[in-house]
């Protein structure tokens, strides 16, 4: 029999034992002893390392499903999938549940949810500082294959809708809503997110507006979309200049674009006003441009030119090259003091004005027309009459 050497060492030390007489039956009973004992030693060790294999393993796939998960909303899945959201504060990020976040919380983000199933994909979580309400609240933004497609923006102390957008709807219907379609359209997506907001808010002003794209190259816009912003006030006080409002962009189709909750628009300056109106026609008769039915838009309402565009101009794309154009060139002639500018268009020609006065009381005319399809401005002032 072979034995290991340690366990031939422990054999000679017991043959040195005074007070052993090893027979040849003795020996032969321990060596099966030490053998016994290797065997086992053996058995140990590969079960030790069987067990320590496992550990192992279970290690790996332990820490590469915490990876997978943490990167899980980065990669592609059908649209009918629901993972778990994740939350980020700062620099950290933890796992978390929709069944754990606050129950007002959970409660608007099942109700933009439900409103809109498609929305039902991937999303991240983020806490942070909303302005101008200054609370902190929990931003939702909810991915497809990358790309975002919504966003919600929730109170954390009171969740409070505060912000929702989709992003990604293209629409190039050139015929915008009517005033009263914009409200009650508006009012139909309010009551189908929380019906509570409907009763709690109505419909008062409604702003047109507009998005503006164009290609690389080429000066003149290549498509417009159009918009309808209808602000919401709280039916139990007036619009007030410290007061918030919920205001609800549509495409030109109805569709829900964006909700945002933020400082009302309040009542205009009436005074200031007066004052522009006397400075414009005081301008228009300094230029002689009376005896013509002007289209007139102000300034901060040139999206209206695009909305609904004259004769002359013919359809929103025509309507947003002029409304460039002339943004583009009073940017080259104002200067500190300038009133606001009216803008008077043609009803049947190309041909435009913008209008304002200087602190000096010179009037300024930014005439624009059109050479070649293309539009060109001068500059022509006017000192008043003593």
């Amino acid at each position: 029999m072979k034995l290991s050497h340690d366990h031939e060492s422990l054999f000679q030390k017991l043959q040195s034992m005074p007070h052993y007489t090893l027979t040849g039956q003795k020996t032969e009973e321990i060596q099966k002893v030490l053998l016994k004992k290797v065997e086992q030693s053996k058995s140990k060790l590969q079960l030790y390392d069987h067990l320590k294999w496992i550990v192992i393993g279970a290690a790996v796939f332990f820490f590469g499903f915490l990876f997978y998960k943490n990167y899980e909303s980065l990669l592609p899945v059908q649209q009918s999938a629901l993972p778990s959201p994740y939350i980020t504060t700062g620099a950290t990020a933890k796992s978390v549940s929709l069944d754990n976040m606050p129950d007002s919380i959970k409660a608007t983000f099942e109700k933009v949810l439900t409103a809109f199933p498609e929305l039902r994909l991937p999303y991240t979580i983020e806490s942070d500082y909303d302005r101008p309400t200054n609370h902190q609240v929990y931003v939702m933004t909810l991915k497809k294959a990358g790309d975002d497609v919504a966003a919600i923006i929730v109170d954390e102390k009171t969740g409070q809708l505060i912000s929702f957008n989709r992003y990604g709807l293209e629409n190039d219907a050139q015929t915008p809503l009517s005033i009263e379609q914009a409200k009650e359209k508006a009012t139909g997506w309010l009551t189908y997110i929380d019906k509570q907001l409907a009763q709690d808010y109505i419909a008062s002003n409604v702003t047109p507006s507009a998005t503006i794209s164009g290609e690389e190259g080429k000066e003149e816009p290549t498509g417009v979309q159009l918009k309808s912003i209808v602000e919401f006030h709280p039916r139990s006080m007036p619009a007030l200049p410290d007061s918030f409002s919920y205001f609800v962009t549509l495409d030109a189709q109805g569709e829900l674009k964006s909700i945002h909750f933020k400082r009302s628009t309040g009542d205009e300056n009436k005074e200031l006003e007066q004052k522009l109106q006397a400075v414009w026609k005081e301008a228009i008769a300094a230029f002689q441009l009376a005896n013509i039915d002007w289209v007139k838009i102000d300034y901060f309402e040139m999206e209206e030119l695009l909305h609904h565009p004259p004769i002359s101009l013919g359809n929103p794309i025509e309507a947003a090259y002029l409304q460039e154009i002339a943004k583009t060139e009073l940017r080259k002639y104002q200067i500190k003091g300038d009133t606001m500018p009216l803008l008077l268009v043609h009803p049947t020609e190309k041909q435009a004005y913008m209008l304002w006065k200087r602190e000096n009381g010179v009037y300024v005319a930014l005439e624009l027309h059109q050479e070649k399809e293309k539009w060109v401005g001068q500059l022509i002032e006017k000192i008043p009459d003593k």
